[in-house]
C-alpha cells in the first residue's frame, strides 16, 4: 500500500512519495513526473518507452539471455582526415565524452568524401575514437571532413 498521499479516481491515482511493497501492474501508462525508481525488474509486454533517460546503477540487460551492458554511448561526431596519398590510408580523430577503451564500438559515415572509403575504427585512448580511411584513387586525395553515427556499448 502507499505510505504517503494518494487519490484514486476511476480512471486515475496519483500518489506523491508512495513505496509499493510487492507488484504495480498497469495497463495503460505510468507517467513520473521527476523519478520513477525501481528496485527490481521492469517487465513490458510490448514496448516501453521512455522520453527522459534509463539509468541503471548495475547493469542493463537486453533481451533474454544477452550480455549485461554497463553504458550504451550513441550519437553523432565531426572530424577531418588529413592529406591521404595515393593508395594509401589516414585516420580522422572523433571525441565523443564518455568513451573508454572498455566499449565496443560501431561507426558507420553519414558520408564519404569522394576517393576515400571508410575502412575501420578504433578507440586508443577515452575519449575518442580514431576511423581509418582508405585513398582508393591513384592520386593524392586532400582533407576532408565528415560526421559519422556511432553506438558505443560497455559489458558490465
Amino acid at each position: 500500500m502507499p505510505t504517503s498521499k494518494f487519490k484514486v479516481r476511476r480512471d486515475f491515482l496519483a500518489m506523491q512519495s508512495a513505496s509499493i511493497k510487492e507488484t504495480l501492474r498497469v495497463d495503460g501508462t505510468i507517467t513520473a513526473t521527476s523519478t520513477l525508481a525501481v528496485t527490481g525488474g521492469i517487465t513490458a509486454a510490448s514496448t516501453l518507452a521512455v522520453t527522459g533517460g534509463i539509468t541503471a546503477s548495475s547493469a542493463l540487460v537486453l533481451g533474454s539471455g544477452g550480455t549485461t551492458i554497463k553504458s550504451i554511448l550513441a550519437g553523432s561526431t565531426a572530424g577531418c582526415t588529413a592529406n591521404i596519398g595515393s593508395s594509401a590510408t589516414g585516420a580522422a580523430s572523433f571525441g565523443v565524452t564518455g568513451l573508454t577503451t572498455s566499449h565496443r564500438l560501431m561507426v558507420t559515415p553519414a558520408s564519404v568524401a569522394d576517393g576515400f572509403a571508410f575502412v575501420s575504427a578504433s578507440i586508443p585512448a577515452a575519449g575518442s575514437f580514431l576511423a581509418t580511411y582508405a585513398n582508393v584513387t591513384n592520386a593524392q586525395v586532400n582533407a576532408a571532413c565528415t560526421v559519422v553515427y556511432y553506438i558505443a556499448f560497455q559489458p558490465a
